[in-house]
């Protein structure tokens, strides 16, 4: 039985056009990047183009294939517009490891901080600190995209999910790092430490549990920042002092607000005072043979730890 034939990419199938208007004067200052190692002046296809046909493919699933992409870059629409020509099977296969993506990497962060921040939240505009959650998430969805894209060609034993590693500032509603890994969440790629390669000085890092390490609490410190991060609920602490708790955290169902120490055979040290601050919260029921990234069951407790010894337990709460 023949095989279904391709479907013909036209002008009238190209979307999302308009969507690059802002994006073209930032990308066109990639277009010499890589060019180093072209000596004989024939490159046909620049990573500005590159980055312009990748988005191009996320707009146009009809152009989510190679070949199709290459089809649509000849469309004289297209060509005028975003200011492309077409490009060879074997350039575009090349791209990603002869293009730099550091550059790309300053562009988005450069694009991100000219947008507006939203005005919401202004309990944390008092923080001294740029406000930074933390998560790192598997990727399936774009990765089979991805697989489509590389239909029909060689795959070898390359893997299609990754672990998207994100920080996002909540003050400005936008990520501010992007750091994307294999899926496994074990030696370099673990969360924990590409947190730790990427720690910078003035934030204050909104964690989930799969953080929770005296080491990188203690790292997190030493590079002038401070952290906010939920703990295992059977976390072991003695309580050196405990804090008084206003009406405003009573009425958010914090229960106990104390400088502790951790103990325990993996409770690692800490070279700086360690707060934990506990909410009642709806038991978290794990339903049997369920598999998926909702985290263990919980008893009704959620405790977070945090260096932040002057701040209101109300306003850690909220991070969380």
């Amino acid at each position: 039985m023949a095989g279904r034939r391709r479907a013909v990419v036209s002008e009238a199938d190209i979307r999302g056009l308009r969507f690059f208007d802002r994006l073209l004067p930032l990308l066109r200052r990639l277009h010499d990047v890589g060019c180093a190692r072209d000596r004989a002046g024939n490159r046909d296809l620049f990573f500005d183009e590159y980055c312009l046909f990748v988005l191009l493919a996320m707009f146009n699933p009809i152009a989510a294939s190679l070949r199709g992409l290459q089809q649509a870059s000849e469309l004289p629409k297209l060509q005028q517009r975003l200011g492309v020509k077409r490009f060879a099977l074997s350039s575009f296969s090349e791209a990603a490891s002869v293009f730099d993506p550091q550059p790309l990497c300053e562009l988005v962060a450069e694009f991100a901080a000219s947008l507006p921040p939203p005005s919401n939240a202004p309990e944390l505009r008092d923080l001294n600190e740029i406000v930074t959650l933390v998560d790192g998430t598997i990727l399936t969805a774009l990765p089979r995209i991805a697989k489509m894209f590389w239909g029909g060609q060689s795959t070898g034993r390359r893997n299609f999910a990754w672990r998207l590693h994100t920080e996002f500032e909540i003050l400005r509603g936008l990520p501010s790092k992007f750091t994307l890994t294999e899926p496994k969440n074990g030696g370099d790629a673990h969360e924990r430490r590409v947190l730790q390669k990427n720690l910078q000085s003035g934030r204050c890092y909104v964690t989930d549990r799969g953080y929770q390490a005296a080491w990188l609490f203690n790292d997190i410190v030493d590079a002038g920042s401070s952290y906010v991060c939920r703990i295992q609920e059977n976390a072991r602490f003695e309580v050196e002092h405990a804090n008084e708790l206003s009406a405003e955290a009573r009425r958010q169902g914090i229960v106990q607000d104390a400088v502790v120490k951790f103990t325990g055979d993996r409770a690692g040290k800490l070279n700086h005072a360690c707060r934990v601050i506990t909410l009642e919260i709806t038991p978290h029921v794990k339903r049997s043979g369920h598999k998926g990234d909702a985290g263990p069951p919980s008893k009704g407790l959620l405790l977070i730890a945090t260096n932040l010894l002057d701040v209101p337990a109300e306003i850690i709460a909220l991070l969380f």
